[in-house]
């Protein structure tokens, strides 16, 4: 914590003498300085850095272009500083350095996701195989944050408040399997018999849903390093891109499934809580979605580079099929 705090003092020093026009502000939690970022014309002091004296990570953001995200040396080189990285280590480590998502997640209830009942697991289990192509185990699937038994999952977490009815509780455990979202306090669960008039069902764990909360896949992520965004809108979808194009070997993926075209709220969460600058974002749509939705969406957050996939395979209209169902069709949008 010492250490920090006088990483912390030199940092700010180091940044009051070199960022142009820099004055201190908030009672020394801030800096305000004029913004020198590739492309800002600002001339008059739009720059802030911080907070500091909080014992977080420091971010900048810039009110007149709208950069912003983790203070690195990377930030700094762009800015026109040539920093020596040892300055500013200690802000991504707190941070970013190999974090695993579930903690990244801002997790809510310390649920755990155990799977008990073997013979209903494994006919859920073949029907996500089958459909994926995959040879996912029931182990993958706790780890993963797949709930195969909704009964399993609220046993074991001694949730005794169920929210909805008893019939519609008794078609989820035997027919559906769902997607634990960030925060454990959702699942969003899909019907395993295709017949069925509700393919869909979010199922709320605590009666009070949580804003901005998706299905992410728990992998590690380094914030001082490009970002490589993977959103697609549901919890398949996302498993096929993350199997079956081969990115569950790539190095820093943040792997992220909405509740339908839920794009922008993704985007809003990372920027605003984390502030994540340097990333790439990739959008996997269904054959429904509009280039021009996707192009309103990047305006919002232009500092990104956007790609969009679409499986145009003939009869899929998504990813979340099996690998040779999938002819993958990929543009950049800027």
């Amino acid at each position: 914590m010492k250490n920090n705090s006088e990483a912390e003092s030199r940092l700010f020093q180091y940044l009051m003498e070199n960022l142009d026009g820099a004055k201190s502000a908030s009672g020394g939690r801030q800096i305000i300085a004029i913004c020198h970022m590739p492309g800002c014309n600002d001339s008059s002091g739009h720059f802030y850095v911080g907070p500091f004296n909080t014992n977080t990570t420091i971010f900048y953001n810039c009110y007149k272009c709208n950069n912003g995200g983790v203070l690195t040396t990377s930030v700094l080189n762009k800015y026109g500083i040539n920093a020596d990285p040892s300055i500013i280590k200690f802000n991504t480590s707190r941070k970013s350095n190999g974090i695993y998502i579930d903690k990244f997640n801002n997790v809510v209830y310390n649920y755990y996701n155990k799977i008990f009942d073997k013979a209903l697991s494994y006919k859920k289990l073949k029907y996500i195989n089958d459909r994926l192509g995959t040879n996912l185990t029931v182990y993958d699937c706790e780890k993963m944050n797949i709930v195969l038994n909704i009964d399993d999952f609220l046993s074991y977490n001694r949730i005794r408040n169920v929210t909805v009815p008893e019939y519609m509780y008794d078609n989820i455990h035997n027919n559906y399997c769902g997607f634990l979202s960030r925060s454990k306090t959702s699942i969003a669960f899909r019907c395993i018999n295709d017949k069925s008039d509700h393919k869909h069902i979010l199922y709320v764990i605590p009666q009070q849903k949580i804003l901005e909360d998706f299905y992410i896949i728990p992998t590690d992520l380094n914030m001082d390093k490009t970002v490589h965004l993977h959103i697609t809108e549901g919890g398949f979808d996302l498993l096929g891109v993350y199997y079956n194009l081969n990115m569950k070997d790539m190095d820093n993926c943040l792997f992220i499934a909405g509740y339908g075209k839920g794009y922008l709220p993704i985007l809003d969460w990372i920027v605003s809580t984390y502030g994540i600058y340097d990333m790439e974002v990739n959008f996997y749509a269904d054959k429904d979605i509009d280039d021009s939705l996707l192009n309103n969406i990047m305006k919002f957050y232009s500092m990104y580079k956007y790609k969009v996939h679409r499986n145009i395979k003939e009869g899929f209209k998504d990813f979340g099929v099996a690998k040779e169902n999938i002819i993958c069709s990929t543009y950049k949008l800027n």
